[in-house]
């Protein structure tokens, strides 16, 4: 009996040790009872606000319904401007690319335009210079300027054939200066004429060209190798011819030559050896 009282004591003690830890954790009855009381009143406040909240929202004809669909426009609305930002930022885009593509068209057109103008001046400067080169071709200014000096060429050259003695009396040039000759045979082309008889026409020519050019003044004339190609009789001809140069006539006052042929000395008044020795020409006057 004594233990089942002791077991009663320490059980009773146990649940004294439970109340009042319990006890200690929510503190004493009295601050229970202001915490309690402070609750109380937050809650009594917060009924007042919502009342008082309520009141205001049924004044002010508030409707939750309104509210959610006011809600649902204004996200449409928000969304719309979300894509018509979108929609902005895209053209401006585009309007930017737009101007690059134009800037850069605008200068390639005013490279194009300006290759056009140097084209054009181009053009113009190349009709001008056919204009010119027409002018001076053969059929333009040149023929115009054979036709006045073809007859004075033949007329000097025609002149200087009678020292030599060819069997043909007159000289012809055509327009395009092929030289004609007219004997017993009859009508004859310089190609038919044999090497000799080239030699001596060619040398009338070009005394021909040189009294035409100076108008009959020659002064003097500078001759290389004239006798060559030319046979005994022709080159004793062509001795004639200068002596003539020199005689009474006098169609060329002075005239030089260079030559190996002993025959063109008997007319020289002067005369000059050069020889070569050493690698040093020598000069040497012997008349």
């Amino acid at each position: 009996e004594k233990l089942s009282r002791l077991r009663r004591v320490e059980e009773e003690l146990i649940e004294l040790e439970r109340g009042r830890g319990l006890i200690e954790t929510l503190g004493s009855a009295e601050l229970l009872r202001r915490r309690i009381n402070g609750l109380i009143s937050e809650i009594a406040e917060l009924e007042n606000k919502k009342k008082w909240m309520e009141d205001r929202i049924s004044k002010s004809g508030y409707s939750l319904g309104e509210y959610e669909k006011l809600r649902r426009e204004e996200s449409a609305i928000l969304k719309e401007i979300g894509d018509l930002k979108a929609a902005i930022s895209s053209i401006t885009q585009k309007i930017e690319n737009l101007e690059s593509e134009r800037k850069r068209l605008e200068k390639e057109l005013g490279e194009a335009e300006e290759a056009s103008r140097k084209a054009k001046a181009l053009e113009s400067y190349i009709r001008l210079l056919k204009t010119i080169r027409e002018c001076f071709s053969k059929d333009g200014v040149q023929r115009y300027a054979r036709t006045l000096a073809k007859k004075s060429i033949e007329y000097y050259a025609k002149r200087f054939l009678q020292f030599f003695s060819l069997a043909y009396s007159d000289l012809r040039l055509d327009e395009d200066y092929n030289v004609y000759l007219y004997g017993p045979p009859g009508e004859q082309s310089i190609d038919s004429l044999s090497g000799g008889e080239k030699t001596a026409v060619a040398l009338c020519l070009r005394l021909g060209i040189a009294a035409a050019l100076t108008g009959n003044r020659i002064k003097c004339i500078l001759m290389d190798e004239p006798t060559t190609h030319l046979d005994p009789e022709r080159r004793r001809e062509l001795v004639k011819l200068l002596m003539n140069f020199k005689g009474e006539k006098g169609l060329i006052p002075q005239t030089i030559i260079v030559t190996h042929d002993p025959e063109i000395e008997q007319v020289a008044d002067q005369v000059y050896h050069v020889t070569l020795r050493e690698g040093y020409s020598h000069v040497k006057r012997t008349s």
